[in-house]
């Protein structure tokens, strides 16, 4: 199945779009808050206490490191994709699709429109320079 260049522009820019949105709500994303250890007296139940303290402050700090992970990766990423969709063949000179072949009827030679060298025989592409060929025979 073949994806024109404009539809895949337009996927590659939504997608880093979304990406790039969804690191920075990852980056604003609040990850809670822990009580101190200090606020506790020192009867019985403080060891408990202070041991869930120190629980929930690792699991803060858990919590912004997978944050600042994710979000990096989903920053980066959907800059990436959006950058690749902008320079995906600026003009349609620069790059086309396809392009029918030239063919000449006494030798059946075909000259590549990429590089303008000759070649025969059913090709897909130039054995030269690696140029998509279309035929129109």
């Amino acid at each position: 199945m073949k994806i024109n260049l404009t539809i895949k522009r337009i996927l590659y820019a939504v997608t880093g779009l979304v990406s790039t949105v969804l690191g920075i709500i990852c980056y604003c994303f609040y990850t809670g808050g822990y009580e101190s250890a200090v606020r506790y007296g020192g009867d019985a139940y403080t060891g408990i206490q202070n041991a869930a303290a120190q629980t929930a402050n690792n699991i803060e700090c858990l919590g912004d490191i997978c944050k600042f992970g994710f979000g990096s990766i989903l920053l980066i990423a959907g800059l990436v994709m959006i950058i690749y969709a902008v320079t995906l063949c600026k003009a349609k000179e620069e790059c086309p699709e396809s392009v029918a072949v030239q063919v000449n009827k006494d030798d059946e030679t075909k000259t590549c429109p990429g590089c303008g060298r000759e070649y025969t025989g059913e090709r897909n592409f130039c054995p030269n320079c690696g140029f998509m060929i279309k035929d129109n025979t």
